[in-house]
């Protein structure tokens, strides 16, 4: 149900405003149109390789200093002589990232608010350094399957001291375990999905450095093509995303770690 964080950090729910461009021969069009019309949970057809630039700042959000993010991805699907289907590409992007500061109290002392990284209200809009290579790997579930991303870089992320933004390495992604079985009653996909991260959220006001493990068990019904129910189960321990100021109890510190269990539905249907 949701976006994994090591990827959706490096663009919010990776949607923003840019010009791209794609290339797909003809023989990987009929591929990624089969494992469509097979179901395989295939991403979509956005070529072998594609180029663009693009804002940065992340979709909804206004951008803050008129430079541009630039990105390329190459990708290869190819049938082993089993049938099976398989995947493997790289991505990565560079850019210069403007964060969003917010009031806080660092590390829950003090009654004062500060905001991290004090150019922030100063109208400075240069931006940090943002980078980030990523690789994904699929093998279609025929019907046992494997996916898997992991991304590698550098960005902005609150500092331990909870005082000032700095450039900080990032890292994390995610793998998920499927079986597709299809039967009278529609298409059963029960899964596993692992997935970790550490380092800045960007997105987030004040970029605070996120620490993230998940576990999730679920699994989707396909009732009809058009007809979809999903239900997952899932084990967390994270960072709370949300800074702490003076008004909050003393003994508070912005961006704590917590543990939780959460049970989760999703119907959905297209027409």
């Amino acid at each position: 149900l949701d976006r994994n964080d090591a990827f959706n950090s490096a663009t919010r729910n990776e949607r923003d405003l840019g010009v791209f461009f794609y290339w797909t021969p003809e023989w990987a069009q009929d591929l990624f149109g089969d494992i469509m019309d097979q179901g395989l949970k295939g991403s979509g057809n956005y070529g072998l390789f594609g180029i663009g630039a693009y804002v940065g700042q992340g979709g909804s959000f206004q951008e803050q200093n008129d430079t541009l993010h630039v990105a390329a991805r190459f990708t290869y699907p190819f049938v082993l002589d089993n049938g099976q289907i398989i995947e493997a590409g790289v991505q990565g992007y560079t850019g210069e990232y403007v964060v969003l500061g917010s009031a806080i109290r660092p590390l829950g002392l003090g009654a004062a608010d500060i905001t991290p990284d004090g150019t922030l209200q100063r109208g400075d809009r240069d931006g940090h350094l943002d980078q980030r290579v990523g690789w994904t790997f699929i093998y279609y579930p025929q019907p046992v399957g494997f996916q898997a991303e992991w991304t590698i870089g550098r960005g902005p992320a609150l500092n331990e001291e909870q005082t000032a933004l700095e450039r900080r390495s990032i890292y994390g992604g995610y793998a998920t375990v499927m079986y597709k079985l299809d039967d009278c009653c529609g298409t059963w996909i029960p899964f596993v999905r692992w997935q970790h991260m550490r380092g800045g959220y960007k997105s987030a006001r004040n970029a605070p450095y996120s620490e993230i493990d998940e576990l999730e068990l679920g699994v989707e019904w396909q009732i009809r093509p058009q007809i979809e129910l999903v239900m997952i189960y899932t084990f967390t321990d994270r960072t709370n995303l949300d800074a702490i100021s003076s008004s909050s109890p003393v003994s508070e510190e912005s961006y704590g770690q917590f543990e939780g269990q959460l049970l989760r539905f999703q119907f959905q249907f297209e027409y």
